[in-house]
């Protein structure tokens, strides 16, 4: 990668290999995407350092108090480098903020810095995963949740991998969901209140057939009130006990008001 004094410039190709193997060409929701992101310039490093560029269009600056938008992306690419060490490369792609900047991590497991040569031995992605797969991380076997009446819309939970993601037929794109969230949601929603349960989201993974597939689809249809993945008008209509809740954003701002 170019020293700290050569920002704004394009994108390597190394660079561009990342963001085309986070957003594969062979699925349309991720197209669009691909086009905006490979033609935006790298303006600088962000909040976290070396590995944490921001992109953006020309003219546009590093805002290094902006927040951190939501994942659109991840995978990882274990490699081997030109010492003979094995790494992890962990790739992330975020959404884009207000102004237009994209960021794009690319950092190692191992907390080395990505090597500037290295040999590929295997490389996963959610944005590669299908319906009916095993978890692209793991190998191991995904439980799949319907969300929509026709079958299109997917929760994929990991137990594998500790993860879940949601998968949209139409676009055929994978979204990462952030655990503990969805898993509040899903503690509120049957009223579990004991904070050794309600508090261990490990326990989506651990105790998964627990849940059955109604509780997670209407978890995650009341965490998408406060967390938007996907347009609600696509999901199946909620129950009324469920469209009726209120979601954590909404009880949080309901305490924050009580106490003012």
């Amino acid at each position: 990668m170019q020293g700290d004094g050569d920002y704004p410039r394009p994108l390597d190709d190394r660079e561009l290999a990342w963001l085309r193997f986070l957003l594969p060409g062979d699925r349309p929701g991720y197209r669009a995407l691909w086009e905006r992101a490979s033609a935006l310039l790298v303006l600088g490093i962000g909040r976290w350092g070396e590995g944490d560029m921001v992109l953006g269009a020309a003219g546009g600056e590093v805002d290094p108090e902006a927040g951190m938008t939501p994942v659109l992306s991840y995978g990882e690419i274990a490699v081997t480098d030109s010492g003979g060490a094995d790494l992890t490369l962990s790739l992330t792609l975020h959404a884009a903020d207000d102004e237009g900047r994209i960021e794009l991590q690319a950092t190692t497991l191992e907390g080395r810095p990505v090597p500037d040569a290295y040999v590929e031995r295997r490389r996963w992605s959610y944005a590669g995963w299908l319906p009916g797969a095993p978890c692209p991380a793991t190998g191991m076997p995904v439980r799949q949740v319907g969300l929509d009446d026709e079958g299109t819309i997917l929760l994929a939970i990991s137990p594998s991998r500790r993860a879940l993601w949601l998968y949209d037929g139409v676009a055929m794109t994978s979204t990462p969901v952030p655990v503990t969230n969805f898993h509040n949601e899903l503690m509120v929603l049957k009223g579990i209140r004991d904070p050794a349960i309600a508090l261990d989201h490990t326990r989506l993974f651990s105790a998964l057939d627990q849940f059955s597939d109604a509780e997670l689809r209407s978890a995650f249809m009341r965490y998408n009130m406060s967390f938007r993945k996907i347009d609600p008008e696509r999901l199946s209509k909620p129950s009324p006990a469920v469209a009726a809740a209120p979601s954590l954003l909404a009880r949080l701002a309901s305490v924050l008001r009580r106490r003012g």
